[in-house]
């Protein structure tokens, strides 16, 4: 997957209707950068410890918005799959595929005329600054795997955690331990609330009990019930990607 941003360098006298022009097109969303300083309004209904540093306003600012590019057949498959999950009842809106601002080749170079044709024509009553778009591209492949460097092994009681990848520390050798690969889905298992479930499991849970793990994401309750002696283990989830999550 190729996301693609286009960046329009302009005024910001011109962003909001250059915004609005650009959902007149189809564009869902855009993101804004100026140096308009924040009022006092502003900062009231904020949580903000320090101010950024964005110096004096000189009027410019840049209209940003991305795109997916697909395949033609790529994107009638994501159109289907995703007109068929908002069918279905059962199905949470916020498991259904993105169909925003998706573009085959042949329409993005149509849509990015229709861009251009728009800063044409706004020129003859606002000024749009320089005018120029500018874009770049961003691959799954940059992130994908940048959170692995955040995850390493813990413990939780006497019960180590650990990613896949790395081996079981020397001071660890004697604890329970769990492996999981969460993929980028689910969680590692160290937020406290994941943590508490765990500690509540090793308190209350007596070998050959049945656990529902509702919701099981990477499997890490289920697996950690597994360990301590549950009898069966039943874990369900909205996302298909539990279960080579759990698998794994």
């Amino acid at each position: 997957m190729i996301w693609r941003k286009f960046t329009i360098h302009t005024t910001t006298e011109a962003e909001d209707i250059l915004s609005a022009n650009l959902a007149e097109l189809g564009i869902d969303g855009v993101q804004i950068e100026d140096k308009i300083p924040l009022s006092e309004e502003d900062t009231k209904g904020m949580f903000i410890d320090i101010l950024p540093d964005i110096g004096p306003d000189d009027g410019t600012a840049e209209v940003s918005f991305y795109v997916e590019v697909l395949d033609p057949e790529q994107k009638q498959d994501r159109l289907t799959k995703a007109q068929k999950m908002m069918d279905d009842p059962s199905v949470d809106a916020s498991y259904v595929p993105n169909t925003s601002n998706v573009y085959t080749p042949q329409e993005l170079r149509k849509l990015l005329e229709e861009v251009q044709c728009t800063l044409d024509e706004m020129k003859q009553y606002v000024d749009i600054g320089r005018g120029t778009i500018d874009s770049s591209d961003t691959e799954d492949k940059d992130w994908i795997n940048n959170w692995k460097t955040f995850f390493h092994p813990f413990t939780v009681g006497d019960l180590l955690i650990k990613p896949t990848w790395e081996e079981v520390p020397e001071e660890d050798r004697d604890k329970l331990v769990i492996e999981i690969d969460p993929g980028t889905a689910f969680g590692t298992g160290m937020h406290e609330t994941t943590q508490l479930c765990i500690r509540q499991l090793q308190k209350y849970m007596e070998a050959g009990d049945e656990i529902a793990d509702i919701g099981t994401g990477s499997g890490i309750l289920g697996i950690t019930a597994l360990k301590l002696g549950a009898g069966h283990v039943y874990g369900t989830d909205l996302d298909e990607e539990a279960v080579p999550a759990v698998q794994d």
